[in-house]
C-alpha cells in the first residue's frame, strides 16, 4: 500500500505547487537542451566495434602509427594528354591548400625509369644479356641479313628496357586516379566538412567537358564520413517528425478530442529532451544506430500518458473533482505504468551486453529514455490537465475507432491457440533462410551502395577501399607474406583480394641480382661492336647510359 501512496502523494504535491513544478520543468528543459549542444556525431564505425577484439586493436594501433589510411580518390577517363593536363591542374590546386599534405597521380618522372628497370625479371635480363653477348660476338657480320635473324629477339627485349617507365604496377582499367592525402582525419567533422566542400569547389571549377575528360569517381573516406553525418542528421529529424505525426494522428482519432493532444504530447517533449541531455552527458555522441531513439521513445512514452489520462477521465466522471480524480488515477494506474517502464528498461539494458558498441549505446539510451518519459508524464501530466482540461464530467474516455469483428469464445480458445502454435512453428522454419548483410555500404541511402554503382564507378571505388593491412615484425616475414598474397591474387584463389601491395611491389627482393644483370648490359652497351647492331636496338639500349644502377632503399623513395 505504501508504493501506491507514493504516486498519490506525488500528484497531490504537484497540484499544490503548480508554479514551483513549472519552474522545475522549464529548468529541466533548458538544462537538457544546453547539454545536448555538446553532442557530437560519430561516423567512425571502428569506434563502435568490440574494443577487445584483436582486429579492432590492430586497426587502431595501425591508425595511431600511421593515421593516414584515409584519402580522397578522383577518377577520370579520356585521352592521355587531356587527362594529364586535367590531373596536373587538380594536383596544383589541391597541393596549394593547407588542408592537403600531398596529391599525386603519377610517379615523379625522375623515378619512373629507375624503378621501371627493376620490374624486369632476372630471367628476362639474363635472356637479354645472353642474346646481346651473342650479337656483339658477331662483330661486323651482325649487319649481314643472313646472320641477323638470331638478333630478332633482341628487339622486343630491348624495347622493354626503353619502355621500362611503363611497366610499373597499374590498374589497367583505363581510369586515371588522383590520390589526395589531406592533413586531417575524415572522422573529425571540423576538418572533414570544410575539406569536402573545398574538394567539391575544386571539382566544380574544373571544366572536364572542355578538356574532353570524364569524371568517373569522387570518393573515399572523407566523402563517406560527410555523407554519413548528413544522413544521421536527416534521420534524427525525419524519423522524429514522422513518429510524432503518426502518434498524433492516431491519438486524435482515438480520443476524438483536440484538447487531449497537448496534454498527452507535452510530457513526451520533456521526456525526449531529458533523454538528449542524458545522452550528451553519459555517452557524448550519436551515431547511425542511436540516431532514431527519439522516434522509438515517442511511440513507447505516449502509452504512459494515455493510461494515466484515460484513468483520470474515468475518475473525473465519478468524483467530479480534478484534484481527487488525478490522485485516484495516479494511485491506480501509476504502479502498472512504473512496472511497465522498469521491464522495458530492463529489456533494453540487455543490449548493454552486446559486443557491438553501437548496440550498447542504443540500449543505454532507450532504457534511460523510457524512465525519463515516465518521469516526464508523472511530472507534467497533472500540470497540463489543470491548465487545459476544463471538462468536469465526460463519460467518453478512449473511444476506439474500430470494433472487433470477430468474437472469440472460450470454447474455441484451444483452436486459436493451436493455430497460433502452428504459425509460430512455421515461422521457425523460415529463420534459417535469414541472411546476414556484411556490406555496410548497402546501408547507405539509395544510389550510394556499392551494388548500385556503375561499372566504371565500381572499378574506381574498389581502389578507394581501405586496405587490409598485415603488420609483421621483420623484413623476412614481410617478404613471405607478400609472396604468398601475390600468389593468391595471381592464381585467383579468392574473390576477396584484388591486389597485394608492399614495398616489394616496386623494390623486388632480388633487386641486387637484377641490378647486377643491368650493369652487365650497361657495360655491353659500350662495346665497340655495338655499332653493327640494328639501329632500333642501339636506340633502345641508350636508356641505360644515363642510369645510376645503385640499390634503392625505401628511405630513398619519394614521399607519397
Amino acid at each position: 500500500m505504501r508504493v501506491l501512496s507514493i504516486f498519490r502523494k506525488l500528484v497531490l504535491w504537484i497540484v499544490d505547487h503548480v508554479r514551483l513544478t513549472w519552474m522545475i520543468v522549464v529548468g529541466l528543459i533548458l538544462l537538457s537542451l544546453f547539454s545536448a549542444t555538446f553532442l557530437r556525431i560519430n561516423t567512425n564505425i571502428l569506434e563502435l566495434l568490440p574494443p577487445d577484439e584483436p582486429t579492432t586493436i590492430a586497426v587502431k594501433r595501425l591508425q595511431e602509427e600511421d593515421g593516414k589510411l584515409g584519402a580522397l580518390t578522383i577518377g577520370v577517363k579520356g585521352d592521355v594528354e587531356n587527362v594529364h593536363q586535367v590531373l596536373s591542374q587538380l594536383q596544383k590546386e589541391f597541393e596549394a591548400s593547407e588542408m592537403v599534405e600531398f596529391a599525386v597521380y603519377e610517379i615523379p618522372e625522375e623515378w619512373q625509369q629507375r624503378l621501371g628497370l627493376l620490374q624486369l625479371t632476372v630471367a628476362e635480363l639474363r635472356d637479354l644479356e645472353t642474346r646481346l653477348q651473342g650479337g656483339l660476338a658477331l662483330g661486323p657480320a651482325a649487319s649481314n641479313p643472313l646472320l641477323a635473324s638470331q638478333l630478332f629477339a633482341l628487339g622486343p627485349l630491348t624495347e622493354k628496357l626503353a619502355n621500362s617507365n611503363g611497366v610499373l604496377p597499374t590498374s589497367g582499367d583505363g581510369i586515371y586516379r588522383l590520390i589526395v592525402r589531406p592533413t586531417g582525419s575524415p572522422y573529425d567533422p571540423d576538418f572533414a566538412q570544410p575539406f569536402w566542400e573545398f574538394a567539391n569547389q575544386v571539382i566544380d571549377n574544373t571544366d572536364f567537358d572542355a578538356a574532353h575528360v570524364d569524371l568517373v569517381w569522387l570518393g573515399g573516406a572523407y566523402r563517406h564520413a560527410v555523407e554519413d553525418r548528413e544522413v544521421i542528421i536527416r534521420d534524427i529529424s525525419t524519423t522524429s517528425i514522422v513518429s510524432f505525426l503518426l502518434v498524433l494522428v492516431l491519438v486524435a482519432v482515438a480520443f476524438k478530442d483536440v484538447q487531449a493532444l497537448p496534454i498527452l504530447f507535452f510530457p513526451l517533449i520533456l521526456g525526449s529532451s531529458l533523454t538528449w541531455g542524458f545522452t550528451a552527458l553519459v555517452i557524448g555522441e550519436v551515431n547511425t544506430f542511436t540516431s532514431t531513439f527519439t522516434a522509438i521513445l515517442l511511440g513507447l512514452g505516449v502509452d504512459f500518458a494515455i493510461h494515466l489520462y484515460s484513468r483520470y477521465r474515468e475518475e473525473l466522471t465519478e468524483v467530479g473533482d480534478q484534484r481527487e480524480a488525478l490522485a485516484i488515477a495516479f494511485e491506480g494506474a501509476g504502479p502498472p505504468c512504473f512496472t511497465a517502464a522498469i521491464t522495458s528498461a530492463g529489456g533494453f539494458l540487455a543490449l548493454r551486453f552486446a559486443g557491438f558498441v553501437g548496440f550498447q549505446q542504443l540500449g543505454i539510451v532507450l532504457a534511460a529514455g523510457v524512465l525519463f518519459c515516465l518521469g516526464a508524464v508523472l511530472l507534467t501530466l497533472p500540470l497540463m490537465v489543470l491548465w487545459l482540461d476544463n471538462q468536469k464530467s465526460d463519460a467518453s474516455l478512449l473511444r476506439p475507432p474500430f470494433t472487433a469483428g470477430v468474437q472469440v469464445r472460450y470454447r474455441s480458445a484451444k483452436w486459436w491457440l493451436m493455430g497460433i502454435a502452428v504459425l509460430a512453428s512455421a515461422s521457425w522454419m523460415v529463420i534459417p533462410n535469414i541472411s546476414f548483410e556484411y556490406d555496410l555500404s548497402a546501408l547507405r541511402p539509395n544510389g550510394l551502395a556499392y551494388d548500385e554503382l556503375s561499372a566504371a564507378e565500381r572499378s574506381v571505388a574498389k581502389k578507394s577501399f581501405q586496405p587490409l593491412v598485415v603488420s609483421v615484425s621483420s623484413e623476412k616475414d614481410l617478404l613471405t607474406v607478400h609472396e604468398h598474397a601475390t600468389q593468391i591474387v595471381e592464381q585467383d584463389q579468392t574473390r576477396y583480394l584484388q591486389q597485394a601491395v608492399s614495398i616489394y611491389s616496386i623494390l623486388p627482393s632480388d633487386q641486387n641480382e637484377r641490378l647486377e644483370r643491368l650493369r652487365t648490359i650497361q657495360e655491353l652497351n659500350a662495346h665497340p661492336n655495338m655499332v653493327y647492331l640494328p639501329t632500333e636496338i642501339q636506340k633502345n639500349l641508350q636508356v641505360l647510359k644515363s642510369q645510376s644502377l645503385t640499390a634503392i632503399t625505401k628511405n630513398d623513395l619519394p614521399k607519397m
